[in-house]
C-alpha cells in the first residue's frame, strides 16, 4: 500500500563527482543545499552576493561575475552602488544584509574612507568569486519567485554581456537583489512572466558554456505574496524551466551545456505533503525535510563512487564542529 506519491527522478547525463567544483545561486534553499555539499567536502561557492530570490537578480549576479572574469573593469562595484541604510549599515542593492558593514555613530562624519574600504572589500570578493565561477564544473540555480522589486531612486544599472539584448536589459535594469527593509514606496513590484524568465535563463546558459547546469525551483513558500500569488509565481517558474529545457534539447549547440532539472518543489509538494515538514513560519522546510530532499538529490545527481569520500568528509566536519563541554 502506498501512503505517499513518490516523485520519479531521471538521472542526468552527467553525475557530480567529489572532485567537482560547484557554484550555487538562488534562494534560501540554495544556501541550505550548498551548506550540505560543503559539509560533505565539496569545493563550493554559495551565493557570493547573498541569497537571490528571483531570476533577474541571478542573471545580474552571474553576468557581473562573468564580465569581471573577462577583465571588464566597468562591471566592478563603484561608490555610487553603496548607500547607508537607516540602521547605519553600508550596503548595496546587489548584496544581502550579511555582506554589509555597520558604521559607528561617531564615524558618520568621516564616512568616505569607510566607503572606500567597503568598496575594496566587495570588489576583492567579487574577483575571487568570478575566478571560482570561471573554474566551476557544476552550477546549481534555484529559482524562488517570479516577483521582482525595482528601486525608484539610486538605480543600479543593468549589466550587458556581448549577447545581451535591449529587451533583456530593460527586464533586469534597476531590479534589486534585496530591499533591505527600506520603505515600500521606494520600490515598484513587478511580475516576471514565464517567457521573460526563459529568456533570462538562456542568457545565463550562454555565459556558462561548458558547465553542467542544474535547475530547480525552491520549495520555500513566499506567503508574503499571498497563497494564490505564490502558486502563480511557482507555476510561472516551472513553465519557464520547461520551455528552456525543451529549447536547449532542440538546439544544435546543446552539447555546450549539460542541462538538468531537479524537482525540489515537486518533492516538497507531493512526497512531503504535510505541515509537519514545515518550520514554524509554515513557509520554510524543516531541517529534516531539507535533508530528505538532499538525499534524493544525492541519489539522483551524485556519482555513487563519490559516496565514501563524502562520508569521510562529513565525519571530519562533525569532529571539527564538536564542542567539548
Amino acid at each position: 500500500m502506498k501512503i505517499t506519491t513518490p516523485v520519479e527522478i531521471n538521472q542526468p547525463q552527467r553525475l557530480i563527482n567529489h572532485t567537482d567544483t560547484i557554484a550555487l545561486f538562488g534562494s534560501c534553499f540554495a544556501d541550505e543545499i550548498g551548506q550540505m555539499l560543503t559539509n560533505y567536502g565539496f569545493n563550493t561557492l554559495v551565493n557570493p552576493f547573498g541569497t537571490l530570490y528571483n531570476v533577474c537578480s541571478i542573471y545580474n549576479s552571474i553576468t557581473r561575475l562573468a564580465l569581471v572574469q573577462k577583465g571588464e573593469q566597468s562591471s566592478l562595484f563603484t561608490k555610487e552602488d553603496i548607500f547607508l541604510r537607516p540602521d547605519n549599515k553600508l550596503i548595496t542593492f546587489s548584496h544581502h544584509s550579511r555582506y554589509g558593514i555597520r558604521i559607528e555613530e561617531g564615524d558618520l562624519k568621516n564616512i568616505e574612507p569607510l566607503k572606500e574600504k567597503y568598496l575594496q572589500q566587495i570588489n576583492s570578493e567579487l574577483r575571487q568569486a568570478a575566478e571560482f565561477l570561471h573554474q566551476a564544473d557544476v552550477v546549481i540555480i534555484t529559482l524562488g519567485t517570479s516577483f521582482v522589486y525595482r528601486v525608484k531612486e539610486h538605480t543600479p544599472k543593468g549589466l550587458r554581456s556581448s549577447n545581451t539584448t535591449r529587451d533583456i536589459e530593460q527586464i533586469t535594469n534597476s531590479v534589486v537583489s534585496n530591499c533591505h527593509k527600506l520603505p515600500a514606496e521606494k520600490f515598484s513590484r513587478e511580475f516576471i512572466t514565464a517567457s521573460q524568465c526563459a529568456e533570462l535563463l538562456k542568457e545565463i546558459f550562454g555565459l556558462l558554456k561548458g558547465k553542467h547546469i542544474i535547475l530547480t525551483v525552491s520549495p520555500i513558500r513566499h506567503l508574503a505574496d499571498g497563497a494564490h500569488a505564490n502558486q502563480i509565481s511557482k507555476a510561472s517558474l516551472l513553465l519557464a524551466v520547461e520551455e528552456t529545457i525543451k529549447e536547449q534539447q532542440q538546439r544544435a549547440e546543446n552539447t555546450a551545456n549539460s542541462l538538468y532539472y531537479f524537482p525540489s518543489y515537486e518533492i516538497m509538494m507531493d512526497e512531503l505533503r504535510d505541515y509537519r515538514w514545515y518550520g514554524e513560519d509554515m513557509a520554510h522546510p524543516t531541517p529534516t525535510a531539507v535533508k530528505y530532499i538532499f538525499e534524493r538529490f544525492k541519489n539522483s545527481c551524485i556519482a555513487p563512487t563519490s559516496y565514501p569520500a563524502m562520508d569521510e568528509s562529513l565525519k571530519r566536519y562533525k569532529r571539527s564542529a564538536h564542542k567539548i563541554l
